[in-house]
């Protein structure tokens, strides 16, 4: 064989494996394209359902006072002497609590600090005054230890412990326990249930974005409220965390400086 047809066989034999290279290369592109689709529809998916879910919260928590100012104003367009003064009176606590969902956005989209409007707040008398004002399905036991005071917003701290209430009323079987405390230099709100409680391995997931449980802690349209109750504490410098009640409920513990 002459030392040309040895060069072109040889290059011939260079020319197949090069081809041969190129196609496996080539099927090796397509399988990580094909995978990489698949994991962005799948984010897609589930960015969707965390949007739906969104939606559904933050409906639920709007709900309640938009329901109430629309009960007054029916009530009051029926009544030809209606006071005016009396029903801008009983718009307000409404319209403050639709006002205190949207500062609440704000502050979990990151867009607002949260350090307007601070006053002196006995979380004591906050306590009090909403458990009584409420209608829940199962009692509430309020304990306080004196005057414990915060430097916060107060519709914000009401918010807070309206969401922790509701929590709380969703998964009790016979009752709830409120205490109001203070403890070396801070003040500890309590909100305990006497229902399944909340497995240790989900007590941080519970105030993450979008979280849903499995089981009894599923929550059904209003899993924003533990986040915003998070998001509120953290603004005031505090915390908010879920340990086992002495019922083995859950038990949150809210602790914020005190003032």
């Amino acid at each position: 064989m002459s030392k040309e047809e040895i060069g072109v066989r040889g290059v011939l034999m260079l020319t197949k494996r090069i081809s041969v290279y190129a196609g496996a290369g080539l099927l090796v592109y397509a399988a990580a394209a094909t995978m990489m689709e698949r994991r962005a529809r799948k984010a897609l998916a589930a960015e969707c359902d965390r949007l739906r879910w969104f939606a559904a919260d933050l409906s639920h928590e709007l709900r309640t006072p938009l329901t109430a100012v629309r009960l007054e104003l029916e009530d009051a367009a029926q009544d030809a002497e209606a006071d005016v003064v009396s029903l801008t009176e009983r718009l307000l606590p409404s319209l403050d609590r639709a006002e205190a969902v949207v500062t609440s956005m704000l502050l979990l989209t990151g867009r607002q600090a949260g350090d307007e409007g601070r006053e002196l707040v006995d979380l004591g008398d906050l306590v009090g005054r909403e458990v009584a004002s409420r209608r829940d399905p199962f009692p509430v036991t309020v304990r306080l230890s004196g005057q414990v005071n915060v430097s916060a917003v107060r519709e914000q701290m009401r918010q807070v412990l309206t969401n922790l209430l509701d929590n709380a009323q969703r998964y009790a079987r016979r009752g709830v326990v409120v205490e109001v405390s203070r403890h070396d230099g801070m003040a500890r709100m309590l909100v305990d249930d006497d229902g399944d409680g909340v497995p240790e391995a989900d007590r941080r997931r519970v105030f993450q974005r979008f979280t849903r449980l499995g089981g009894h802690r599923d929550h059904d349209g209003g899993g924003l409220g533990l986040v915003i109750t998070r998001v509120i504490a953290e603004a005031h410098r505090g915390s908010v965390e879920v340990e086992e009640a002495p019922s083995g409920g859950a038990r949150f513990v809210l602790r914020l400086p005190a003032a």
